[in-house]
């Protein structure tokens, strides 16, 4: 079930379970003995914090707590729904986020799908997650900004994380990191969009360049 990242997190979640729904006789019934799943580690890591996240709401409703109230928490690791997850909080174009309403996780160690994720990537597909969290928090000395970077939205184009991987000492190729960025938007651990027209002339990048400039990249939740 790997549904496209056009997808909400709801819609995946709902598609999973009509096949994972709690209704084992009925499949024994029907001459089937188990249903396994393919997918996303990504989606497979929210499909299993998802009914924790609502679990944890409901006790918190039921203690007779608002909903916005509720909401407003720290929840568990394990609840953690949007962990390097690139599908969105309800309708994409009605841009819901979970820190509007206060909603936050604690940080532990990334689940089963995020671990294999992990395990299958090479040593820049690391080092490019590094650099993500650096386009997502704030400016560092190893990353190359170019002028009016401050004034626009958060992420880095390919060019600039391929820049710093070369300041790392890292032997880098600006098309290799791009289709490795690329890469790492179907995993989940990062999010794409395209590169505003405003935000392309502040980059003051060449013509033949724009490519790797087109788009940027920021890391998931």
């Amino acid at each position: 079930c790997a549904l496209g990242p056009s997808m909400s997190i709801e819609k995946m979640v709902q598609a999973l379970g009509r096949a994972t729904f709690k209704g084992k006789q009925t499949l024994i019934d029907n001459g089937f003995e188990c249903v396994r799943v393919l997918t996303l580690a990504s989606d497979f890591d929210t499909l299993n914090s998802y009914q924790k996240f609502l679990k944890a709401i409901k006790t918190s409703v039921e203690e007779n707590r608002p909903l916005r109230v509720a909401l407003d928490s720290i929840f568990g690791n394990d609840s953690n729904i949007i962990k390097l997850q690139s599908k969105t909080i309800g309708n994409r174009k009605e841009h819901h986020n979970l820190d509007d309403h206060g909603v936050s996780f604690e940080e532990g160690e990334p689940g089963r799908g995020a671990r294999y994720t992990l395990s299958m990537m090479d040593n820049v597909h690391k080092e490019l997650l590094k650099i993500g969290d650096i386009a997502e928090y704030g400016e560092s000395p190893d990353v190359h900004h170019h002028t009016g970077w401050h004034d626009v939205k958060p992420g880095l184009p390919a060019q600039d994380f391929t820049d710093a991987l070369r300041e790392r000492n890292i032997n880098a190729d600006v098309k290799d990191v791009r289709k490795k960025l690329n890469d790492l938007c179907a995993k989940g651990a990062f999010k794409k969009r395209k590169v505003e027209e405003a935000e392309a002339a502040a980059m003051n990048c060449k013509k033949n360049e724009m490519l790797f400039y087109k788009s940027k990249y920021t890391p998931s939740g």
